[in-house]
């Protein structure tokens, strides 16, 4: 029977070591998942709330729970513009930063609870799907290398909801849409992980990191032209 020396399993139990010690960090402070919110315009009166078609990113997380609050917009992964009693223009995380609004867990994965905090009207357009996630989440490592294919998934018109099928099978499209925008951010995770080993054994684990992605700033222009489409939200 063969037998590895011990030299050799140290070896091994060093580098799983390493490579535990060396992954991506991901705060997991909320356990929740990351959600990305459909593009779409919503009018909320004072003290209303309103269900918004939102959709999961990963799938080995549990769905916000009921209540949840997801205030992390980070920036450059969707574009929204929050406007109290018609007037300027705000961004979405500026809009959580002072408690105007909430975005709340439902505990599931195809809706979010966007809530009007104040005794104002506040209307809330998504130019383009906005990733959101919960309070100290701070990992965003995969994002810049799915978000444009994610908006291009959420982006194609339902085959069902073009045919006016029933709900069962609207539900349905939207549940096979999910599917995909997991895989989606499961191969980037993958491939992060295939490229985090090659760098272990190749000794360039510590280069310097890339560029943080680009601040993209809420097109007000966009928003206002949408304005008129607005989902009238009554829910309390």
């Amino acid at each position: 029977m063969q037998r590895r020396s011990c030299a050799a399993m140290g070896w091994l139990a060093a580098l799983v070591w390493a490579l535990l010690l060396a992954a991506p960090a991901r705060a997991d402070t909320s356990g929740m998942q990351r959600m990305i919110l459909a593009a779409g315009c919503y009018d909320l009166p004072p003290a209303a709330s309103c269900d918004a078609a939102a959709f999961c990113l990963d799938q080995a997380r549990a769905a916000p729970p009921a209540g949840s609050r997801l205030a992390t917009a980070p920036a450059g992964f969707g574009k929204a513009v929050v406007k109290v009693n018609g007037g300027a223009p705000l961004s979405l995380q500026a809009a959580l930063d002072r408690h105007l609004v909430s975005i709340e867990g439902l505990g599931e994965h195809l809706r979010l609870r966007l809530r009007n905090l104040t005794h104002d009207r506040i209307a809330i357009c998504f130019t383009a799907p906005m990733v959101v996630m919960g309070n100290g989440e701070t990992y965003t490592g995969d994002l810049p290398a799915t978000y444009d294919r994610m908006v291009k998934l959420l982006a194609a018109p339902s085959a069902a909801a073009a045919a006016g099928s029933t709900a069962d099978s609207v539900e349905a499209a939207r549940a096979r849409l999910q599917q995909r925008l997991w895989d989606v951010v499961n191969d980037a995770d993958a491939k992060a992980n295939e490229a985090l080993s090659r760098q272990i054994f190749e000794g360039t684990l510590y280069a310097p990191p890339t560029s943080p992605p680009p601040v993209v700033m809420p097109n007000s222009a966009r928003c206002a032209d949408r304005m008129a489409a607005a989902v009238v939200c009554t829910g309390q």
